[in-house]
C-alpha cells in the first residue's frame, strides 16, 4: 500500500498530466486500474479547484487594480495602532457589556433634624439723652428756695371763717356785686355802710366772729393732726426761715403737741420747782424775779441738781430733733415724686 506521501505526490503529477497521456497499455491497464479509479475522482476535483482558483486569481487581481497603494511602514504601524485601539475597545464593549452584579445597598436612615429652638433678639436698650441742667444765677437760686420754702411752709391750711365783726360783714355784703363796681369800690362802700351800722347789729356781727374763732381753731387743731409730726415741724422750720429772709418781724407756728420740746435751763428749772411756793407772792414777774434771786444766792453743791437735770432734757431734746429732722426731709422728699401730695385748703391758717 502506498503511503500518504506517496498518494499525495501520485496524485499531483496526475492531475499535471494531459488526458492523453493518460492512455496506458492493457498490460498496465490492469496494474494501474485501481490508481485511475482513484485519479479520476482526484482529477475532477483537482480541475474544479484550479477552476475556482483562477477565478479568484482574477477578482483579486481587479481589487487591487482598483485598490489604493498601501502606506509603507508608517501605515503598517498606524494599521496595527489601530488594531489595537480595536481590539482594546472590542475589549471594552465586551466588559461594557457585561452588566456588573449590583449589590444591594442598604438605605441609610436619615438624621432626625431636631428643630432649632428661636433665639430671642436682644432689645436694644436705647440711653436716654439727659439734657444737662443750667446754671442758675443766684437771684434764681433765691426765687427757686422761696418757692420751696413758702410749700414747705404749709402757709395754705384749712379754709377759715370770718373771725371779727368787720370781717363777718364784709363776707356778707362783697362776696357778690352786680359786676359794675370794683373791689376797691365795693369795699369803700361797704365801710361807710358798716360805719352807719347800730351798737347792736355790730356786736351781733362780732359775736358771730368769736363763734368763728373757736370753729376756726377747732378746723386748724383737726388738719394739723391729719398730717405727720415731722410734716408740721419742717413747716414751723420753713416758716422761720422766711422771717428771716422776708424780714417779717412775727411767726405764725403750728402748735402741735407731738413736737419734741426744747430742754430748760437749770434756772429755769428752779424757777418752776419754786413757782407753786411763790405764787401767793404777787404777779408772775414778781415770781420771776424772787425765784432768780434764790437762784443766784445758791451754792454750786445745791445747783448741781438742777444742771444735771438739764443736761439729761437736752441730749433728750436733741434726739428728738435729730429724729425729726430726718423724718422731715424723708417725707418732703417722698412728696416731690408725682404720686405725694399735701392736702391744704385755701386760706392761711
Amino acid at each position: 500500500m502506498l503511503t500518504s506521501i506517496g498518494l499525495a505526490a501520485a496524485r499531483r503529477a496526475l492531475a499535471s498530466a494531459p488526458p492523453s497521456r493518460l492512455a496506458l497499455t492493457s498490460s498496465s491497464a490492469g496494474a494501474c486500474r485501481a490508481i485511475v479509479h482513484v485519479s479520476r475522482a482526484f482529477s475532477a476535483s483537482a480541475w474544479a479547484r484550479l477552476a475556482s482558483a483562477a477565478t479568484a486569481k482574477k477578482v483579486t487581481a481587479a481589487k487591487t487594480k482598483t485598490a489604493k497603494p498601501k502606506p509603507k511602514a508608517k501605515t503598517t504601524k498606524a494599521t496595527k495602532a489601530t488594531k489595537a485601539t480595536k481590539a482594546t475597545k472590542t475589549s471594552v464593549t465586551k466588559a461594557k457589556k457585561k452588566a456588573p452584579v449590583k449589590k444591594a445597598v442598604l438605605k441609610k436612615k436619615k438624621p432626625v433634624v431636631r428643630k432649632k429652638k428661636p433665639v430671642l433678639k436682644k432689645k436694644k436698650v436705647v440711653k436716654k439723652t439727659t439734657k444737662k441742667a443750667k446754671k442758675m444765677t443766684p437771684e434764681q437760686k433765691g426765687r427757686a428756695e422761696l418757692r420751696e420754702l413758702k410749700e414747705m411752709a404749709l402757709l395754705k391750711g384749712p379754709k377759715m371763717l370770718a373771725p371779727n365783726s368787720w370781717a363777718v360783714y364784709v363776707a356778707q355784703h362783697v362776696t357778690g356785686g352786680d359786676g359794675q363796681l370794683t373791689l376797691v369800690e365795693r369795699i369803700k362802700t361797704a365801710k361807710a355802710d358798716y360805719e352807719a351800722l347800730s351798737a347792736a347789729e355790730k356786736e351781733s356781727l362780732a359775736a358771730t366772729g368769736r363763734a368763728n374763732q373757736v370753729t376756726n381753731q377747732q378746723r386748724r387743731q383737726a388738719w394739723i393732726e391729719s398730717l405727720p409730726y415731722e410734716a408740721i415741724y419742717m413747716a414751723n422750720r420753713a416758716r422761720r426761715q422766711l422771717a428771716r429772709k422776708l424780714k417779717k418781724g412775727r411767726v405764725y407756728l403750728l402748735h402741735d403737741e407731738r413736737l419734741p420740746k426744747r430742754a430748760n435751763g437749770p434756772c429755769s428749772l428752779f424757777i418752776k420747782s419754786r413757782y407753786r411756793e411763790l405764787s401767793d407772792s404777787g404777779s408772775g414777774q414778781d415770781i420771776f424775779r424772787t425765784a432768780a434771786t434764790e437762784w443766784n444766792a445758791l451754792s454750786d453743791a445745791d445747783k448741781k441738781p438742777f444742771q444735771d437735770m438739764a443736761a439729761a432734757q437736752s441730749r433728750k431734746s436733741n434726739e428728738e430733733f435729730t429724729l425729726a429732722r430726718v423724718a422731715g426731709e424723708a417725707y418732703w422728699q417722698a412728696q416731690k415724686s408725682p404720686a405725694g401730695g399735701v392736702s391744704s385748703g385755701d386760706a392761711s391758717p
